[in-house]
């Protein structure tokens, strides 16, 4: 299909599952995938940050919370 829509001219590229892109040369190279210390999961892979701004880079600094712990209880 991707040879289909390249012939016509058109932008195409594959669409990736998460197992695919942490296996991705390229996509590790960009750092699109971020290990990070999970309270219960232990150590995760997740997605890291997609555009790499060169005067503000982002990065991932913790896995998500989990239910409820960033809630108030006063």
């Amino acid at each position: 299909m991707v040879d289909i829509l390249t012939e016509a001219r058109l932008v195409v590229a594959l669409i990736l599952d998460f197992e695919q892109i942490i296996q991705d040369a390229h996509a590790r190279e960009r750092e699109m995938v971020a290990k990070v210390e999970h309270p219960e999961a232990r150590k995760i892979q997740i997605y890291g940050v997609a555009p790499k701004f060169s005067l503000t880079p982002g990065r991932v600094r913790s896995a998500a919370p989990l239910l409820g712990e960033h809630n108030r209880t006063s």
